[in-house]
């Protein structure tokens, strides 16, 4: 249990990948503070690092993590530094097919190294990806979206959310001179997530919610066509 905190260490520079905007950052650590587990006890427990640092960038604030692996050469040795805010990007569920985790993956990357526009691309491709994981080609993305919503793998609103993001990836990829910027590659980013959850996850959660409780399917759009 972690029971006393100190910061009294001078300020270190420290190199850390700021998640605010993906940038390599290296910067002052402006707040140190020790936890030990069990301080009182003897011996104490493990004993953690945490550093409060600002990026040179954007210059929102992370703050670190690092457990104390012990003594080498005279000089505490620390695990790396991992941001515990703002918190690391979840990996997405094992349900989701290996080709479209592995190129959602890729949207994050290009994100972080701030390549908004190649991720706003792969954002895009990640819905074509998806479209054919369930079984669905049309003559170009967006009659293969309107194909999803027929049969019921997206309602209205995910079908709005997926549009915006094929004319936003299309705009990366085709328009000449424009850019995605940060703030819209991260909305994009989200949303595709939020879109490949609801497909692979939410709807088999809800399913077997709705068999364990014995309530009725839900009408798919494809119900009433």
């Amino acid at each position: 249990m972690l029971n006393r905190m100190s910061s009294s260490r001078p300020a270190e520079r420290v190199s850390f990948l700021c998640l605010h905007c993906g940038t390599r950052s290296v910067s002052d650590a402006l707040a140190t503070a020790l936890y030990i587990e069990g301080e009182d006890d003897y011996p104490p427990g493990l004993e953690y690092r945490y550093r409060l640092v600002q990026c040179n960038a954007c210059y929102d604030l992370s703050l670190l993590l690092a457990m104390k692996l012990g003594w080498e050469g005279g000089r505490e040795l620390y695990e790396e530094d991992r941001a515990v805010y703002p918190a690391p990007p979840r990996s997405l569920s094992a349900a989701v097919p290996k080709t479209l985790q592995s190129c959602f993956e890729e949207a994050r990357v290009c994100y972080r190294v701030r390549a908004y526009t190649a991720s706003a691309i792969m954002c895009r491709r990640a819905l074509e990806i998806l479209a054919a994981e369930r079984g669905v080609r049309g003559r170009d993305l967006a009659q293969s979206l309107a194909k999803l919503k027929d049969k019921g793998d997206i309602d209205q609103r995910l079908y709005d959310w997926c549009d915006a993001l094929r004319l936003a990836g299309n705009q990366a990829a085709h328009e000449v001179g424009e850019s995605i910027s940060q703030i819209d590659a991260k909305d994009m980013n989200e949303l595709a997530e939020a879109i490949i959850d609801y497909v692979y996850v939410f709807q088999a959660r809800y399913e077997e919610f709705r068999k364990r409780r014995g309530g009725p399917a839900v009408a798919t759009s494809a119900d009433h066509s």
